[in-house]
């Protein structure tokens, strides 16, 4: 429980918005976010992990078709999991 912010919490505490100036962090087994456009921005890090998947491949695991060296612009994905 908290002293210096807002809180919604489930009866057991394991899923809690936290809303205080200037922040709010949620913290939840699985965030779903439903909407036409997500905008994320700021200058900070991002960190994903545990099998991360865009336009359903495996992010970590691709190449790049048509990689030359220096400054070139690489060809499209492939990708090399599911």
């Amino acid at each position: 429980y908290s002293t210096d912010s807002a809180q919604l919490r489930t009866d057991d505490g394991a899923t809690v918005v936290d809303v205080k100036e200037g922040q709010v962090t949620v913290t939840a087994a699985t965030v779903t976010v439903n909407a036409t456009n997500v905008t994320l921005s700021g200058s900070s890090t991002v960190t994903i992990s545990n099998g991360t998947h865009i336009d359903g491949h495996v992010f970590l695991s691709h190449e790049h078709t048509g990689v030359l060296a220096g400054g070139a612009v690489t060809g499209g994905v492939n990708p090399l999991g599911p």
